[in-house]
């Protein structure tokens, strides 16, 4: 993707909310924003109180109005403070920029700003030339980009781990969706569209079995309330371990996994596997014995896609349009193995939940999701190539009904962060500092390790498989052919990477597309391929190539708990002597 861009902006490792609030500066110093969408359906306009931070509540001025969730603009006839009921058209532009004292009920005055106003102070820092001390980004270039987007409106955005996986991971996010806000485009055709779904009936993710009692006891919803705790249910795997260790805030007894490598794929692998160890009952449910599911009490063997039938998660086409497949299985399943919907389906039967789980009948179940679109699944079956539906086209539908927050608005200041203490504008903590205020020194560690995934290898599966392992024989690590030669490495020497967490032994792969301090790997690496001779890794030992061995969950985000495994501070240096049967010659780049 980089290799076929306009403008590559090659950020340093963990300091791309840096680049975004960057370029918010930029929005907002040249005028680039978008007036009518910024003014109109983002809470710029709206006061925040110099005293306490917070959005000012119509409540704390007008003695008629009871709801705290009625904030406040500046009128511009009057340059008083007028209520803002949330999805309600003003009829008026409200104020962008400005400060104004506003009586209390109470007797007091209190000086607010608007959110605008707020937000260009909380940017000023990010000039680009701050901005290219940080990233290593040229000022320049980060100049050209901006006004390139804004001159080709409209544009669209996607991210996804680069962003995630580290520290600063939803101020991060926030930053880049605050700069998409004020380029105006979204939901904008050639924009980041949000179609409407194709029609189906309770898709089986099982958020109706969960009660309010049940939601509370969340592990992680006291610590991370807004993070994908409350939104998704879901917990950060290093807190499901905690709580098994510590028993706060219960003790956790029993486990099923539905095909994950949960040791292998996070953070500190020794210490997953010796919280799961401690586990009372362990269910794993999966094609492989990996070194999770040899920890399990119970391995039951599951069918793959190819060997049962289901109705294909929906495909989305350009303009709205939908395809539905029934997937027919091609093969028998193997030996005891069963399909995953028939272990989940049999385990609800005989906890009583028959009822729940339509009378127990797969295909029950496929019909009743089937029901709204007016297609049967023996209809589906039929069509071999799927049917195709198409779902209405339309935009801009903000306008409708706003949008789904506490002010209808694009909420540029989030009062739900605030209320839990985070910052409400976005803000971006510089790793670097965090890492020596720990103590990690960047003469001893002066790498920056990122992981990438392999496009041969899903996550730490098929490394079994010889079509696919000979294109990647041994686990590598990539390094810049400059710093390699500096270090006195070529291309197929055995290397360690070592963070202080731990190290691991890897060969090396010489690039140009790396910068010189940032040095890549992947993680997943555990399975054998005798075909071809290849013994498997050991995932906890330093001579293996596990590199969550080198990943611990001392640095996470405040909001989600997101862990920062992009750009961790870390060593490489040649290793000698070493005739290990995993040692091969890795062919050049090019070939």
């Amino acid at each position: 993707m980089a290799a076929k861009a306009d403008k590559w902006l090659q950020v340093k490792p963990g300091t791309d909310g840096a680049l975004a609030l960057g370029m918010v500066y930029l929005m907002l110093k040249q005028k680039l924003y978008h007036t009518d969408f910024v003014s109109n359906w983002t809470n710029a306009p709206l006061l925040v109180r110099h005293d306490t931070g917070e959005l000012l509540r119509a409540s704390s001025f007008d003695p008629a109005i009871g709801d705290e969730n009625i904030f406040a603009v500046i009128d511009p006839k009057t340059r008083q403070a007028a209520p803002y009921v949330s999805g309600k058209t003003l009829g008026f532009l409200p104020e962008l920029e400005a400060e104004v004292e506003v009586p209390l009920k109470n007797g007091k005055t209190v000086w607010c700003k608007t959110v605008f106003s707020e937000l260009k102070l909380s940017v000023a820092l990010y000039t680009p030339e701050y901005v290219e001390e940080k990233t290593s980004i040229p000022a320049d270039l980060l100049v050209d980009t901006v006004r390139m987007i804004v001159e080709n409106s409209p544009s669209c955005w996607y991210s996804f781990n680069g962003v995630e996986q580290n520290l600063n991971a939803t101020q991060t996010n926030r930053a880049i969706c605050l700069f998409y806000a004020l380029t105006g485009d979204y939901d904008h055709q050639g924009g980041n569209v949000i179609n409407s779904p194709l029609p189906l009936l309770d898709y089986p993710f099982g958020f109706e079995f969960v009660t309010p009692e049940m939601f509370k006891k969340n592990i992680a919803l006291s610590e991370h309330p807004l993070g994908p705790a409350g939104t998704l249910l879901s917990v950060p795997p290093h807190m499901v371990c905690k709580a098994i260790e510590e028993g706060h805030p219960y003790p956790v007894k029993g486990l099923i996994v539905f095909g994950a490598n949960t040791i292998s794929a996070n953070p500190d692998s020794k210490k997953t596997m010796e919280a799961l160890k401690q586990l009372d009952f362990h269910v794993h449910i999966d094609h492989f014995l990996n070194p999770t599911a040899q920890l399990a009490d119970i391995v039951l063997p599951a069918a793959t896609f190819w060997e049962a039938g289901s109705v294909g998660y929906p495909l989305a086409f350009e303009g709205n349009k939908w395809v539905l497949q029934w997937r027919e299985p091609v093969a028998a399943p193997r030996g005891e193995s069963k399909d995953v919907l028939w272990i989940i389906f049999e385990l609800a039967n005989r906890l009583g939940f028959t009822d729940n789980f339509w009378g127990g009948s797969i295909e029950a179940a496929f019909e009743h999701m089937l029901q709204p679109t007016g297609i049967s699944l023996d209809t589906l079956k039929e069509r071999e190539g799927g049917v195709f539906i198409q779902g209405p086209v339309a935009y801009q539908k903000y306008r409708e009904k706003g949008f789904s927050s506490i002010t209808g608005r694009v909420e540029l200041f989030s009062q739900p962060l605030k209320d839990i203490g985070q910052a409400p504008l976005p803000e971006w903590k510089d790793p670097h500092t965090i890492f020596a205020d720990a103590g990690i020194s960047i003469d001893k560690y002066p790498f920056m390790l990122i992981t990438a995934k392999l496009r041969e290898f899903c996550q730490s599966q098929h490394r079994a498989l010889p079509s696919l392992r000979k294109k990647h024989p041994h686990p590598f690590l990539e390094i810049n052919s400059d710093k390699a030669e500096d270090l006195g490495i070529v291309a197929g020497d055995v290397v360690v990477l070592e963070t202080m967490h731990g190290k691991i032994r890897l060969q090396a792969r010489l690039t140009q597309k790396l910068a010189r301090d940032v040095v890549c790997t992947q993680h997943g690496w555990w399975q054998a391929c005798p075909d071809l001779g290849y013994s498997g890794e050991d995932i906890y030992s330093a001579e293996g190539a596990n590199v969550n061995l080198l990943c611990s969950t001392q640095f996470t985000d405040e909001v989600s708990g997101s862990v920062h495994m992009r750009g961790l501070p870390c060593n490489v240096r040649k290793r000698t002597n070493d005739l290990s049967p995993n040692v091969g010659c890795f062919v050049n780049e090019k070939e």
